[in-house]
């Protein structure tokens, strides 16, 4: 979603990402979620069933692409997985991480569990 629509959207989503982030994250703050935003240090996709938060991070000197929260259908947005997934190899990224729930790991082939995160490389 372009950085000037945002603030338009975010009212309307912003109760469901913080429930995502209470119930999955890794202690990402709701706050912090949108400041990011605004500071355009993250950034907010829409699908026809849900929203999602994604973020580019350095570990170990490399680039990541973290999906920070996701809300929504899974059996309706989950196809657009590989969209981010593209967003991030087009950003440089080495990997795309989740950062979620164990469930996570039923749902998705392809990736490995390090300390309780998802990732798979790109």
């Amino acid at each position: 979603m372009p950085p000037q629509s945002i603030a338009h959207i975010w009212p309307l989503v912003k109760d469901q990402i913080a429930l995502a982030l209470k119930r999955g994250n890794v202690g990402t703050s709701i706050d912090g979620v949108e400041r990011d935003l605004a500071n355009e240090l993250a950034q907010l996709w829409l699908c026809s069933d849900g929203v999602a938060i994604t973020q580019l991070t350095r570990h170990s000197g490399e680039l990541r692409c973290v999906l920070m929260a996701f809300t929504g259908n899974f059996a309706n947005c989950g196809r657009y997985l590989s969209d981010l997934e593209q967003f991030g190899r087009n950003e440089g990224c080495v990997s795309f991480v989740i950062l979620g729930r164990k469930g996570w790991r039923r749902r998705l082939r392809g990736y490995k569990e390090p300390y309780i995160i998802l990732e798979k490389a790109l």
